[in-house]
């Protein structure tokens, strides 16, 4: 994510090059990398959160919200991840 970011910023005319889906074929492996990338940061933020402020009984719908993109997201990894 660091080096998207990077390439974004100091390269712009490459790195919009590189994301227009209808001109690069790199644009949809780039757009599921920043989607995996976005989730996985979420999800660390997630677990830091929930380690300092467990969810009461009856947690907001926010809450319930994000715990559902959050599981989500490890089982995309489970699939991912196992042969």
């Amino acid at each position: 994510m660091f080096g998207l970011s990077e390439l974004a910023r100091y390269q712009p005319t490459t790195w919009a090059r590189a994301i227009n889906i209808n001109t690069s074929a790199d644009a949809t492996a780039l757009e599921h990398i920043m989607g995996t990338a976005h989730l996985a940061c979420v999800n660390l933020v997630a677990e830091l959160f929930e380690i300092r402020h467990p969810p009461h009984d009856n947690p907001p719908e926010g809450w319930r919200r994000h715990t559902e993109r959050v599981l989500t997201w490890q089982r995309q990894q489970i699939a991912i991840s196992e042969p």
